[in-house]
């Protein structure tokens, strides 16, 4: 419980730290899958690491909620690594999708029900894949991109 405090120093800066990095990272290299798609999909898993993990952090007092938010979230964030396997964009989204399949696996198998927050959770992660490629078309991101490369 007392290692857990560092998590409200951790969380918050982890979240600027990913999106300096993501910036540096647009701003310096020339990725393959579209600059959009890498903006909006690494923003949005690190909205819903900051989600999950700031709600898990609420629901410390709740210790299955508590328990299965972190690992959730901390699944979340493993998006950017996932992709540089250069696996392609598709195994990349199945593999993010796949990974909070087996916390409800586990409930299914340890509670005979699905747990409310992993439920949530798989509906947020599901909701990040199937947005993620109409989200990114938006001609806003377009400027985005090109706001980071000029500055």
């Amino acid at each position: 419980m007392r290692l857990g405090v560092l998590s409200l120093v951790l969380l918050p800066s982890m979240s600027i730290l990913g999106v300096l990095t993501l910036i540096d990272f647009i701003r310096r290299a020339q990725p393959d899958e579209g600059p959009e798609m890498l903006l909006v999909g690494d923003m949005e898993i690190l909205l819903l690491f900051l989600l999950l993990t700031s709600w898990g952090l609420l629901a410390r007092r709740d210790s299955a909620s508590h328990k299965r938010l972190m690992i959730l979230g901390t699944m979340a964030i493993m998006g950017p690594a996932i992709g540089h396997w250069n696996a392609g964009i598709p195994v990349a989204l199945g593999v993010i999708f796949a990974l909070p399949l087996f916390v409800l696996a586990y409930d299914l198998w340890a509670l005979r029900r699905v747990h409310r927050t992993t439920m949530v959770a798989v509906f947020l992660t599901a909701a990040w894949v199937f947005t993620l490629a109409p989200f990114s078309r938006l001609p806003v991101w377009h400027h985005c991109i090109e706001w980071i490369r000029r500055t």
